[in-house]
């Protein structure tokens, strides 16, 4: 899963729903969300369950388990920080 997903060998639209769509309406909004989010990140960090229990599906790769998520939502910032330093390293890019 680290190898697909930052692998830039192919092209591929990325799901609507993660796409940029102004769902926050103030900046304060954004930062609310993202502070939830981090809610839920300690709390699994701190679960009991087994999360090779827990199956979920994925409309691209079928069913994945608890702990294949949440090893798919730690790479998605690789593919484009590639993608930004494949673009800052070229030579035609202005210094």
């Amino acid at each position: 899963m680290f190898a697909k997903v930052p692998d830039r060998s192919q092209d591929f639209k990325i799901p609507e729903i993660l796409e940029p769509a102004g769902r926050w309406a103030s900046e304060a909004d954004l930062i609310k969300a993202f502070e939830d989010a981090r809610k839920n990140a300690d709390s699994i960090r701190i679960t009991n369950d087994d999360l090779r229990d827990h199956f979920f599906d994925r409309p691209l790769s079928g069913p994945m388990d608890g702990y294949q998520w949440l090893l798919l939502i730690a790479t998605p910032s690789a593919r484009p920080t590639a993608q930004i330093e494949e673009v800052t390293t070229n030579p035609n890019f202005p210094q």
